[in-house]
This record gives C-alpha cells, sequence and structure tokens, in this order.
C-alpha cells in the first residue's frame, strides 16, 4: 500500500534514515501480492475496495513512478552535502637510527653507539561550511618527540599547537541564498513529483474504478441475455 505525507512538515528527517524505505532497500521490484488471496472456487472475486488495493499493490507502472519520487528524496541529501561537517585525524610516526659519529649527540662514548630520535605527530581538523558562505576550520596538532640524546632536558616533548580559520566570502557565493539555492530547487523538485505521482496513482485508481463498474455491468448484461435465453428457451418449448 502507498501513503503520501505533507513533505512540508518531515523536513526535520532529511537524512538517509528518514528517506530509506522498503521499496527503496530492495533490489528489485516485488512480484504480485496478494492476488490468491481473493480466489474462491478458481475464480477471483473482488470487491472495489479490493481492486483498489491490489492496483496499488501490484501495478508496475505506479511502482516505477515511485522510483522517480525516491530519486529526488536523495538529490536532497545531495544539496545538504557541503554543508555536513567533516572531522579528519592524521597520525605520522617517524623514527630515526644512525651509529653515533660525535660525543654531542649525547649517546656515550661506546663505539657500538646508536643515536635514537623517535617523533610522532597526531592531527585533528574540524571544517564546518556555512549557509552564509562562511568557512571555519579548527586544527589541533600534537608533536611528541623522544630520543636518547642525553642533553634533553625534557625527554619526551610534548608540543600542541591549535589553530582557528574563519573565511567568509565577499563577493562570490556570499549570504544564504546562493548557497541555499540547490538545496531549495531540490526539495521543490520533490513535492512536484510527489504531486505527479499523486495524479498518476489517481488517475490508476479511476481506471481501476471504471473498469470495476465496466466488468460489473457486463456481468449484470450477461445474466439478462442468461435469463433471456433460458424464458425464450421455455416458450420454445412450451409452444412446441
Amino acid at each position: 500500500m502507498l501513503f503520501f505525507t505533507n513533505y512540508s512538515a518531515a523536513q526535520n528527517h532529511e537524512s538517509y534514515r528518514g528517506f530509506l524505505t522498503t521499496q527503496v532497500a530492495a533490489d528489485k521490484l516485488p512480484g504480485p501480492q496478494h492476488l490468491r488471496d481473493y480466489v474462491v472456487d478458481s475464480k477471483l472475486r473482488l470487491s472495489l475496495h479490493d481492486a483498489v488495493v491490489l492496483t496499488l499493490e501490484n501495478n508496475t507502472a505506479v511502482r516505477i513512478d515511485e522510483t522517480q519520487v525516491e530519486g529526488n528524496k536523495f538529490s536532497i541529501l545531495r544539496a545538504k552535502n557541503p554543508f555536513d561537517p567533516q572531522l579528519q585525524s592524521l597520525l605520522n610516526i617517524n623514527r630515526f637510527s644512525s651509529a653515533g659519529t660525535n660525543q654531542l649527540q649525547g649517546i656515550g662514548n661506546s663505539t657500538n653507539a646508536t643515536f635514537n630520535a623517535l617523533t610522532q605527530i597526531g592531527q585533528v581538523t574540524y571544517n564546518q561550511f556555512f549557509s552564509t558562505g562562511t568557512t571555519a576550520q579548527v586544527q589541533l596538532n600534537t608533536t611528541k618527540s623522544s630520543t636518547n640524546n642525553g642533553f634533553f632536558f625534557l625527554n619526551p616533548n610534548y608540543s600542541s599547537t591549535l589553530n582557528l580559520q574563519v573565511t567568509q566570502s565577499l563577493w562570490r557565493n556570499r549570504g544564504r541564498f546562493p548557497n541555499l539555492a540547490p538545496l531549495m530547487i531540490s526539495r521543490r523538485n520533490l513535492q512536484q513529483s510527489q504531486a505527479n505521482f499523486e495524479a498518476q496513482v489517481n488517475d490508476a485508481i479511476l481506471n481501476t474504478v471504471q473498469q470495476y463498474w465496466t466488468v460489473v455491468q457486463a456481468q449484470g448484461n450477461l445474466d439478462v441475455e442468461r435469463k433471456s435465453v433460458e424464458a425464450a428457451d421455455a416458450s420454445y418449448q412450451h409452444d412446441k
């Protein structure tokens, strides 16, 4: 069964989970559903309500048209992608070893002494683009240095820096409208596709109702013709 919702009231659920439906998750269109439930004595017996339900469940054209609505839903996520925050992390480890060459390396006077140095750099960066055209970046860098040099007072040695950068467009992409325009267009396209889909479903329902009553009328005419034949046959047998 298909359900229609007011999209303007559901904008708070503009997420992948909010847009995900059973039809989208399925890898193919479902086959005929519930037709056998209405078969009685090898005959398909339907009320008008049953015929409408089966049409919405099994009409392939309706299902294909529904995929257009689903495609426009996920175009909204593409339009919102530039505003998604980004968190990046980096870890760089560098180890250096060499044979001792002089006393200034602080590794002693042994001929087999080896100079060792280890540098570990960690970096975390947060980026955010806002609808006003503002870009904010916060970056934290931490470095840990350790060595077997005896002349170092702090070993290991830690150093950290925090950088904050804010960039504002003054000409191109300045203000909310040019940055939100793709998102507004995607939302309008979704509303338009929903309206078109509802109109197509209404046409399918109308066609089903017309065909249903056409079949009912044909059955009524058939019953009348059958009774007319029976009456004519009875009259013929009487006259004969």
